[in-house]
């Protein structure tokens, strides 16, 4: 009797030593091939969350023009799509010209497509410092182009594009009827 079941086990771990080894051909031979599970989206506010220098501002095509340029700033986005910026501008229309640092704060609103920046209210996010004694009050356009609003005014608000360059650097646009900024994300 004790014969039968060493048989018995014998033939057993032969079944079993055969599965495993068609089980190990298999994974070796076709298993790996299958695809990856996909990885998840990652959200809009996700990417483009951040901090960015100005590449540069474009002043949109108009009859006439605001007469400043904007040389110089930068923006940050945080994950719950809060944006602050800053920029410089510079009056171009007169012999001595006048420069000014302009803040703003905005909130993303992805209900909205493209993605726009709303204004958010409030001196402390939305400040113009006068760098010299050189420009005068700032005008309706010029608050349109920096920040996308003007107090008491309608606004102009921000569409927003994101796009990965070749190069692997992300620029974050940010275009409405005056001009169009372009961000370049500053690299960890």
């Amino acid at each position: 009797m004790q014969g039968k079941w060493t048989k018995t086990r014998k033939w057993l771990a032969g079944i079993a030593a055969a599965v495993i080894a068609g089980l190990l051909t298999w994974w070796l031979t076709e298993g790996w091939r299958r695809p990856l599970p996909p990885q998840v989206e990652r959200s809009f506010l996700e990417k483009v969350a951040g901090k960015y220098t100005l590449h540069s501002w474009t002043e949109a095509s108009r009859p006439i023009t605001l007469g400043a340029r904007i040389t110089e700033g930068s923006l940050q986005i945080d994950s719950n799509g809060i944006a602050d910026w800053s920029v410089i501008v510079q009056q171009t229309s007169t012999r001595d010209p006048g420069k000014v640092r302009m803040t703003a704060r905005g909130r993303i609103q992805l209900d909205l497509q493209p993605p726009q920046i709303m204004g958010v209210t409030g001196g402390e996010f939305n400040k113009t410092d006068y760098l010299d004694n050189r420009w005068g009050q700032v005008g309706h356009d010029i608050n349109l182009a920096v920040r996308g609003w003007d107090f008491g005014q309608p606004e102009d608000r921000f569409r927003l594009s994101l796009d990965t360059q070749a190069d692997g650097r992300q620029i974050v646009q940010m275009k409405n009827s005056i001009g169009m900024f372009m961000w370049t994300k500053v690299r960890d």
